[in-house]
């Protein structure tokens, strides 16, 4: 370089002249770069395509002071930076830097550059260069062989040497070696993702160097490519004569070039790696589509592409049926499609895919992956009908009722009727309508037909479609005659007493639907009839009522309520349906009423306890009765002894027992005609301490001549007997001992002062010799008694 220059100021165009003072050869270079003063974000070139998986880009690069550049690429939305560049002289100065990063998963990338000031500078125009950008490579090696055409002068050529111009000491060393040999055979060992190489050892001293260089063939011949596999190669050197090539892809072709100094020509290998154990999750079906028929079903799904492939793929595909004992199934299969036939209609299968990469690991399960799913095949032509009945009629509708077929075949959902005379018959007019349960009867299907000519002979066919299908089943006939009928009996009849006031209760009535309707029902007949008659008693009467119907609003079960009807009353319930031209046969139950009993507490309260007795209070009588009797039936818990025969007798007794063993008594059996309350003890010395007892109280009530029975029952657990015991003695200080105290200080200081006054009386009897007196047992009594001093003085000589 003769001349160097600077140019200090702002750049623009500029123009240079040569001149010599003779003849000469000038040679002048041209280099252009870009450049910008402004900070901003740029991408660097086209799309890079990057064949390896490690990236090695080298450039040039001129920042101005405060000024740095960002080198960097984005992952999808992820921003990674390669490379912050900033000045490191205060002249502009070229500097050569690399951009690397390792491990891509992408064939093409772009590179951005980020120009911006260091430090928030306040600066706006700055410098910022790029130049010479190319793709650097790694770990290169380069051989040259010398050629010497003229073998004479080979004795004048045996010190040629070379050296790195960069490195002046670097110089090889010199190796002399026999004749050179074709390279020896290279041996090979695989697996998912390695490769062992071996081959015969030609240099004992390991001096020789082998250079393996490894590239992957992609299985795709067109886009999508595997990136994997594009970027699987490499470079490796070894002065042994083994090597392993480690982290390949399964299920990949690798060229294989082996060379050395000495050998001429390269040594070029084709190895496969192995397929992967396991499946990855892109080879696993997926996209399964099932395409159900009646009798067959079609399975696919989508292939695996040449993209996703690391090894062979194998398939059982089965389909099954427990409840039907059906198996089909195909094995070890490779294709992605398959017809699976001798199903039945509208029935549920199982499907099992089971993929894996060899047979070897379909049949121990083992490295597999199962895929198990459930299908229903179409539906078929519906079965008939079955028990279809005309179950009502008259002279323009008719109604018709059936059960689906065990077997359907599918789901029924329309229903096809045709209605047929004798006028018409070959113009028979049909009804499609959708499939419907029965209103009265949930687990039968009806069909309502309208519009028929009254008095007309006709025949009824009716016959199913399932979903999903385009035809209906075989017919079901069935015949009838368009006039009113007797309607049907009404059926189940219950009744209940409810809402029970001072004097009478409500009864609620209920019946189901004749099941064999036979005609149309507008109306039912309720009548209510005493079946016993009283004289004098005004509450046995005759009583009809009419529960009615509009527009054949029928219902599985009817309610129905009479109201007030008195206590302790029997009836006979007729019940019929009918319509405007015919009545049924009656329904009969009996009836009877609440006694007044059970709306009245009559039972008796236990008030007091002891070890050996029970106290109950008696409820008075209520004024609705006439009176009431009460007997008291006493039971011990004794399992050895058995009831008395002769209470057994009593039928109250007998109807009424507690259980049917222990010592039993009747206690107590008397009426009760006032409102009066009373007491009755329970005991006389037949009941015992710590004993278990059952205390059954029959109340017979007399209500308006009638007699009936009411019983309470208790079981009671007699106490403990009272033992006085001795107050156990404490040291301890007790408030109490002190208001003791002071309820015993005032008896024991009145007794000290009628001691004192006797003894003061005492002493003037003995002052007195003539006179002597002994009191008399009334001295010691109440005040209320007569005492005196001088009272019945006996008098000694």
């Amino acid at each position: 370089m003769l001349i160097q220059y600077k140019i200090n100021e702002t750049w623009k165009p500029m123009y240079m002249f040569m001149r010599s003072n003779s003849v000469s050869l000038w040679k002048i270079h041209e280099n252009d770069f870009f450049f910008t003063n402004t900070t901003q974000i740029s991408r660097l070139g086209p799309h890079l395509e990057v064949y390896s998986k490690d990236l090695c880009v080298s450039l040039l690069v001129s920042v101005c002071k405060n000024c740095e550049m960002i080198f960097f690429f984005r992952d999808g939305n992820v921003r990674k930076n390669l490379k912050r560049v900033r000045s490191t002289s205060l002249e502009e100065e070229w500097l050569e830097i690399k951009l690397k990063e390792e491990n891509l998963q992408v064939e093409k990338m772009n590179l951005f550059v980020e120009t911006k000031f260091v430090n928030e500078s306040q600066d706006t125009r700055g410098f910022w260069a790029i130049d010479d950008v190319r793709i650097c490579n790694e770990n290169e090696v380069k051989v040259s062989f010398l050629h010497l055409m003229n073998m004479s002068i080979w004795n004048n050529s045996d010190d040629i040497t070379c050296q790195v111009i960069e490195k002046p000491s670097w110089r090889p060393k010199k190796l002399v070696y026999d004749k050179i040999k074709d390279f020896p055979h290279v041996n090979y060992v695989n697996n998912a993702t390695s490769i062992t190489l071996s081959w015969a050892e030609e240099d004992p001293l390991h001096q020789i160097e082998y250079l393996i260089y490894y590239i992957a063939n992609d299985v795709c011949t067109t886009e999508p490519h595997n990136v994997k596999r594009l970027k699987s190669n490499g470079f490796l050197t070894t002065k042994s004569n083994q090597i392993t090539i480690d982290n390949l892809v399964p299920f990949t072709l690798y060229n294989i070039t082996i060379s050395t100094v000495l050998h001429e020509k390269n040594q070029l290998l084709f190895v496969h790696t192995l397929d992967s154990v396991e499946l990855t999750p892109n080879e696993i079906p997926t996209n399964i589509e099932v395409r159900a028929l009646e009798d067959r079903v079609n399975i696919s799904w989508q292939v695996v592409g040449c993209q996703h492939r690391y090894g062979r793929i194998v398939y059982n595909v089965m389909v099954t049926n427990p409840s039907l004992n059906f198996t089909k199934k195909f094995s070890i299969q490779t294709d992605n499609s398959y017809e699976m036939t001798g199903l039945q209609p509208y029935t549920e299968y199982n499907l099992t895919i089971v993929a894996a990469r060899n047979g070897k690991y379909l049949y121990n399960m083992v490295n597999a992956n199962v895929i198990s799913m459930k299908f229903r095949t179409l539906a078929g032509v519906a079965p008939p009908v079955e028990n279809l009945e005309l179950f009502s009629i008259d002279k323009n509708s008719a109604s018709l009722r059936f059960d689906l077929p065990e077997n359907p075949s599918g789901v029924a959902s329309e229903i096809r009727v045709s209605r047929c005379n004798s006028l018409s018959f070959k113009k028979c007019k049909s009804l499609v309508t959708n499939i419907k349960k029965c209103p009265l009867w949930p687990k039968k299907y009806c069909v309502d037909v309208e519009y028929l000519l009254p008095n007309q002979s006709y025949t009824f066919k009716v016959s199913l479609k399932n979903y999903n299908t385009n035809r209906f089943g075989k017919e079901v006939t069935v015949d009838g005659y368009s006039d009113d009928r007797v309607p049907g009996a009404p059926q189940n009849i219950t009744y209940q007493i409810v809402e029970c006031t001072y004097s009478s209760c409500n009864l609620n009535v209920s019946w189901n639907h004749p099941y064999n309707q036979n005609a149309t029902i507008t109306m039912f007949n309720i009548i209510l009839n005493s079946s016993e008659i009283r004289e004098g008693i005004e509450d046995d009467k005759f009583i009809q009522e009419v529960y009615r119907m509009e527009n054949k609003t029928y219902r599985p079960v009817y309610a129905y309520q009479i109201k007030y009807l008195p206590y302790s009353a029997k009836y006979k319930l007729y019940l019929q349906s009918a319509n405007l031209a015919y009545k049924s046969d009656f329904t009969v139950i009996d009836v009877k009423t609440d006694d007044l009993g059970k709306h009245i507490d009559q039972s008796p309260k236990l008030v007091e306890k002891t070890d050996t007795t029970l106290f109950y209070q008696i409820p008075p009588l209520d004024s609705r009765l006439d009176y009431y009797t009460l007997t008291v039936f006493v039971q011990d818990f004794n399992e050895s002894v058995p009831v008395d025969k002769e209470l057994l007798k009593n039928e109250k007794i007998a109807d009424n027992l507690c259980h049917n063993f222990g010592y039993s008594w009747i206690s107590h059996s008397f009426k009760v005609a006032t409102n009066k309350t009373s007491k009755i003890m329970i005991g006389n010395g037949k009941l015992h301490p710590l004993t278990k007892y059952c205390v059954t109280f029959i109340v017979t009530n007399n209500f308006k001549g009638a007699e009936h029975d009411v019983v309470y029952r208790e079981k009671i657990r007699m106490s403990k007997s009272v033992v006085p015991s001795k107050k156990a003695s404490t040291s301890g200080f007790d408030p109490l001992y002190m208001l003791l105290l002071l309820l015993l200080l005032v008896p024991i200081g009145f007794l000290i002062y009628r001691y004192l006054r006797k003894k003061k009386i005492i002493q003037k009897q003995d002052e007195n010799n003539d006179n002597v007196y002994e009191s008399l047992p009334f001295e010691e009594c109440d005040s209320n008694f007569a005492i005196n001093e001088h009272y019945d003085h006996l008098n000694h000589k």
